[in-house]
């Protein structure tokens, strides 16, 4: 019998999870929930079969599901997680994993407490197109690694600092190892960023990450191989990538969805322009699913729950999705927006405040 699953949130992101899982056949789809009449009959349209609620505790009790798929904004994400979890269920949850670290502690120590798998959907860490450059960087093909670099999508930059910067540390952390410390500077119109230029992500027109600030967000990672990560999320058009420096070659990793090829110089820090560059393609090894992403989470959700001891692509243990992965990468954003309001001083990972620096600094506003 295939291990049921539900999906809670129909819109955009769970209508995607819901294809993945008819495309994978693995698990069963028997249910989904959204407090909204619209994105309940567009899942309708996609997942005709299944029992749709408009309550997702109901939903929850009604049909027992061994895995639950947690697909809202990540405001809502901890009541979720810790329904799914409390009803029995190994629970996948989207990014970003949490509004805070205080959040993001107390739905790891519920799974913890629960015996439930918890995993983020940080996906490209075991998407093909990843793995090959890492495999290629492990191997030694690039000598150490000095220093890595990433763009977001070119959206507003504090909020894509919260909603691609989760990805995009998320596979730094796959070539530098824990991250240590932080420092940032955040731009709204050319100068620094103030309290008042705390937003709600929402006013944004975007989903509802929490509070985020700047237009243009350059922060700068160090990291546990002594490798830095400089990360840029601006407001101009640009693609999301991590470019991996080592001291015999660079790598581009390509991220998103596109059908972008991993590419190998056998320089470093290398001029563009440069007619010796001599970029190559890195060969991918695409598996069963092709470049249809997002079921290798699934198939690889289905090969940890059939036996559980055999742990394909374990990292010290654990599921590489394990949402200990989602919380680094909320400790190194919630870090930048800290180090910004410390005048751009290197902040120690993990933080000791475990609530929103922004939130806590609204709160301040508020009080004068």
């Amino acid at each position: 019998m295939k291990p049921r699953i539900v999906i809670i949130g129909c819109g955009g992101m769970g209508r995607a999870h819901a294809k993945a899982l008819l495309g994978f056949g693995g698990f069963e789809l028997v249910a989904a929930s959204d407090l909204m009449p619209e994105p309940r009959a567009a899942m309708q349209k996609v997942a005709g079969s299944i029992q749709l609620y408009d309550n997702t505790e109901q939903m929850l009790e009604r049909e027992r599901p061994g895995l639950a798929v947690v697909a809202t904004a990540s405001k809502f994400h901890r009541d979720l997680v810790v329904a799914a979890l409390r009803a029995g269920a190994h629970v996948l949850c989207e990014k970003p994993f949490s509004v805070s670290l205080a959040e993001a502690d107390e739905m790891l120590a519920i799974a913890r407490e629960t015996g439930r798998m918890l995993l983020v959907d940080h996906q490209f860490r075991i998407n093909p197109r990843v793995l090959a450059p890492l495999r290629f960087v492990r191997e030694g093909s690039i000598g150490d690694v000095l220093s890595m670099r990433c763009a977001g999508k070119g959206r507003h930059g504090g909020w894509e600092l919260v909603e691609t910067g989760t990805h995009l540390f998320d596979v730094a952390m796959l070539f530098g190892g824990a991250p240590r410390w932080v420092c940032a500077e955040m731009l709204v119109k050319g100068r620094r960023a103030t309290a008042d230029d705390i937003v709600d992500s929402r006013t944004l027109g975007h989903l509802a990450t929490g509070p985020v600030v700047g237009e243009r967000v350059h922060a700068t990672i160090g990291f546990e191989n002594g490798a830095l990560l400089h990360a840029e999320f601006c407001d101009v058009p640009s693609t999301n990538f991590v470019n991996v420096f080592g001291t015999k070659g660079t790598v581009h990793v390509p991220l998103g969805v596109a059908k972008a090829e991993p590419f190998f110089c056998p320089k470093t820090f290398v001029n563009p322009n440069d007619p010796d560059a001599k970029w190559q393609p890195l060969p991918v090894e695409w598996g069963k699913w092709g470049q249809e992403h997002n079921i290798y989470t699934y198939d690889l959700w289905a090969q940890w729950l059939a036996d559980p001891k055999s742990k394909p692509m374990a990292v010290h243990g654990k599921h590489p999705m394990d949402a200990e992965n989602g919380r680094l990468s909320m400790e190194m954003i919630h870090g930048a927006f800290e180090s910004h309001f410390q005048g751009g001083n290197r902040i120690a990972l993990p933080l000791p405040q475990r609530d929103h620096p922004l939130a806590r600094r609204m709160r301040k506003e508020t009080t004068k």
